[in-house]
């Protein structure tokens, strides 16, 4: 059944385009609401060249940020940047959903749209996104109240020093981690180490140095206290990237009511 149903749909496709030999925006929607992808790029594919070179491309490119193809969004744009740089709710939808990327296209989107005329929406994220490249640049107070807090405590922890977390760690281990904001993994790495060190210590004095079980205890304190030094410095890397993905989410979520609800 759904196959007849999208049968006839490539049908009415192919005809639509031989009657009118231009894109109908209307109906695209519709495909792009319902996300019959298959049928969209159909569509799309069907024109040739019956349809203006720059004005096809810019479909595609629309076509390929919803579906997240990122490398022919980006190849369809430099054919369509005039129409497509001119559509601001679409430029809007592709901030949005750039700055939730986790890899290079953010950075890749955002160095494309600093060469772009930029309307005052625009430019709002694109001092949102530097702020997250460079937050010793900006204060809270020039945030929405809705992104203060998460902009707060991703500054805060950007300033933090790994390095410093690992000489915190080797002096008092757990410290390190308490540095970079956790505080229960400190509480239980210094309880840990506790619980190590006093049975070292207790099988050195009744055992002797050299006792194989004083060995084997001296050998897993020692394990426990370079991981531990080692741990504080990666946690506190990863925690950093952490905190700047989740506060790029909240602007994205912030901004996301203009986004087109197929797009989210």
């Amino acid at each position: 059944m759904i196959f007849m149903m999208r049968s006839k749909l490539l049908l009415f496709l192919f005809i639509s385009v031989q009657l009118f030999a231009q894109v109908d925006k209307g109906f695209l929607n519709y495909l792009s609401v319902n996300k019959l992808e298959a049928e969209q790029l159909t569509y799309l594919n069907s024109f040739g060249t019956a349809s203006p070179f720059d004005t096809l491309h810019f479909y595609k490119a629309q076509h390929y940020l919803q579906y997240f193809n990122d490398s022919l969004f980006r190849y369809h744009l430099s054919f369509s940047e005039a129409l497509f740089f001119a559509d601001s709710s679409l430029v809007n939808t592709a901030n949005c959903r750039f700055l939730r990327e986790k890899n290079t296209s953010r950075t890749v989107w955002y160095q494309m749209l600093n060469t772009q005329n930029r309307n005052a929406a625009v430019q709002n994220l694109t001092l949102y996104y530097d702020a997250g490249v460079h937050p010793r640049n900006y204060v809270v107070d020039q945030f929405s109240p809705e992104l203060k807090i998460s902009f707060a405590l991703y500054k805060k922890m950007e300033q933090r020093n790994p390095l410093a977390a690992m000489v915190l760690s080797a002096l008092v281990p757990g410290l390190g981690k308490y540095y970079g904001g956790r505080k229960r993994s400190f509480v239980n790495t210094l309880l840990l180490h506790s619980i190590y060190g006093f049975q070292t210590y207790e099988s050195i004095a009744k055992l002797g140095v050299y006792h194989p079980y004083s060995i084997f205890s001296m050998g897993l304190f020692g394990l426990f206290y370079v991981a531990n030094v080692y741990t504080s410095y990666s946690d506190l890397k990863e925690y950093k990237t952490m905190l700047r993905n989740q506060y790029y989410e909240d602007v994205s979520d912030y901004f996301n009511p203009n986004v087109p609800p197929f797009f989210r």
